[in-house]
C-alpha cells in the first residue's frame, strides 16, 4: 500500500512540474487541477466501467455512441449519496422500441376508444390517444381487411412519429454505493421533468436488461429527423403526387423496419403542403360532384321539359282524333234516330252498333256487343300523361249515356256527354 501511495504521489508531482513548466505558454483546455479531478471523478469511474457480459466496451462508449449529444455530470444527494447522471437524445431505433411497448402494452385499447390505455395517455399524451383511438374506432371497418403484422407496424411506426416529433432527452443515473462509494449500479432512466412524456414509465416498458441490451448493441445513434426528411421528399416532389412521394419513402426506409416506413409516410401526411394539398383536392373533389349535381339536375329538368313538352303535343293531337272520332260516332247514332223516327227503321242497325274504331296510339279501343253495346276508350298514359277513361253505353235506338274519368277533364274539359255534346266547339 505504501509503494502504491509512493507512486502516486510521483505522478502527481510529475503533473505539477509539467504544469509549471508550460505555465508562460498559453493553452486550452482543463488545468492541471481539473485533469487529476478527472481522473478520480464520479464520472470517469462510470463511464470507464462495465456491466457484466459487456468486458470489451465501457459504459461511456455504450452510452455516448447510443444516444445524442451526450451528457455527463455527477452530484450528490440530500442524504449524502453520490451519483452520476447522463443526458442523451434519443433517436428513431429507441423510440420504435417504446412505441412497440406502448402498443403490446395497450392490447384492445388501441381499437377501443373507451378502454384504458394509461401507457398511451402517459408516454403520448392524453389527447392525442384520445384522438387516435377515435380515429382507430372509426377505420374499424377498413383495418378489418389489413393483415394483423402490418396493422400492428402501422400503429408502431404512428407512435413512433409521433414520439420523434420533438428532440426528447433521455436522462440515466447510476447509483453509488453510500458505504464504499466506489461500487455503484444502473438506477432510475427516463424523460427530463420539462418533457411531455416526463410521466412515461420506460422503465416498465424498456425493463432494464432490454434497456442494457439496446445500449450495447450494434446501434449507433441517428439523426433520423422524420419531419425533416418528410420536407425535403415533399419539397423535391413538385407537383405533390403520392405515388411518387410513396416510392421516395420507400426508397429512404430501404433495409429499415416496416415500423419506419409508417412512421415516414406518416409525417409526410403530417407536412403541411400535403395537408393543403388534400384540403384543396377535398375542395375540388367536392366542388366537381356539386357541379355533376347541377349538371344533373338540369339534364333532369331539360329532360322534364321535353316531356311535358311532347305530352302537351300528344294531348293536343289526342284531342283533335278523339274529338273526330266522336263526331263520327255521333253522326252515325243521329242517322239511326233520324231514320227510324216513323218506327220504320230503314238504317242498318249494326252500322252503329258495330262500329269499331280505328286504332291510334294515344287511347285504346273497347267493345262488346249486345243489347247494351258499350264502347270504352282508354288514354294511353305513356303517350299523353294523362291516365283517363270513357265508357259509352249505347241502348240501340234508346239512345247512349257516357261516363267520364275525373282526369278525362285534361283531355277534353267540356266533355261531359256523349250525346248531348256539340263537338264543333272543340
Amino acid at each position: 500500500m505504501k509503494k502504491c501511495i509512493q507512486k502516486l504521489l510521483l505522478v502527481l508531482v510529475t503533473m505539477a512540474m509539467a504544469g509549471c513548466l508550460e505555465e508562460d505558454k498559453p493553452k486550452e483546455g482543463s488545468s492541471t487541477l481539473d485533469k487529476i479531478k478527472e481522473v478520480f471523478s464520479k464520472v470517469s469511474q462510470v463511464k470507464g466501467g462495465h456491466f457484466l457480459d459487456n468486458s470489451t466496451t465501457t459504459i461511456g462508449q455504450a452510452f455516448d455512441n447510443s444516444f445524442g449529444n451526450p451528457e455527463w455530470r455527477e452530484g450528490t444527494t440530500a442524504k449524502g449519496q453520490n451519483f452520476v447522471e447522463f443526458k442523451g437524445v434519443i433517436d428513431a431505433d429507441f423510440a420504435e422500441i417504446i412505441a412497440r411497448s406502448i402498443t403490446a402494452y395497450s392490447g384492445d385499447a388501441v381499437a377501443d376508444p373507451f378502454a384504458s390505455a394509461p401507457f398511451m395517455d402517459n408516454c403520448l399524451g392524453a389527447e392525442y390517444a384520445r384522438d387516435f383511438k377515435k380515429q382507430m374506432f372509426s377505420s374499424a371497418f377498413s383495418f378489418a381487411f389489413v393483415p394483423e403484422n402490418q396493422l400492428v407496424a402501422l400503429i408502431n411506426g404512428e407512435f413512433t412519429r409521433h414520439i420523434m416529433d420533438k428532440q426528447r432527452k433521455l436522462i440515466v443515473q447510476f447509483e453509488f454505493n453510500k458505504n464504499e462509494n466506489t461500487d455503484f449500479q444502473l438506477g432510475y432512466y427516463g424523460f427530463l421533468n420539462d418533457d411531455e412524456m416526463s410521466n412515461c414509465e420506460i422503465q416498465q416498458l424498456v425493463p432494464t436488461n432490454e434497456f442494457i441490451k439496446f445500449v450495447y448493441s450494434n446501434h449507433v445513434y441517428t439523426d433520423f429527423d422524420f419531419n425533416k426528411i418528410a420536407s425535403e421528399i415533399v419539397d423535391q416532389t413538385t407537383p405533390i403526387d403520392m405515388t411518387v412521394i410513396s416510392a421516395k419513402i420507400k426508397e429512404k426506409t430501404k433495409g429499415m423496419s416496416l415500423t419506419r416506413y409508417y412512421a415516414l409516410l406518416f409525417a409526410v401526411e403530417a407536412n403541411p403542403k400535403v395537408v393543403q394539398k388534400k384540403i384543396d383536392d377535398k375542395k375540388d373533389e367536392e366542388e366537381r360532384k356539386r357541379l355533376e349535381e347541377e349538371e344533373k339536375v338540369r339534364k333532369a329538368e331539360e329532360e322534364a321539359l321535353q316531356i311535358e313538352k311532347a305530352q302537351e303535343e300528344n294531348l293536343k293531337n289526342a284531342k283533335k282524333e278523339l274529338i273526330a272520332e266522336f263526331k263520327d260516332y255521333k253522326k252515325k247514332m243521329d242517322d239511326y234516330k233520324a231514320a227510324c223516327s216513323d218506327g220504320k227503321c230503314n238504317y242498318p242497325e249494326w252500322n252503329v252498333i258495330g262500329y269499331e274504331p280505328p286504332e291510334s296510339e294515344y287511347f285504346y279501343y273497347t267493345h262488346s256487343d249486345g243489347y247494351v253495346w258499350n264502347l270504352e276508350l282508354r288514354s294511353n298514359e305513356d303517350i299523353i300523361g294523362v291516365d283517363c277513361h270513357w265508357i259509352i253505353k249505347c241502348f240501340n235506338v234508346d239512345g247512349c249515356e257516357c261516363n267520364v274519368s275525373e282526369d278525362c277533364k285534361d283531355v277534353a274539359p267540356s266533355l261531359k256527354s256523349l250525346c248531348d255534346i256539340e263537338y264543333d266547339s272543340y
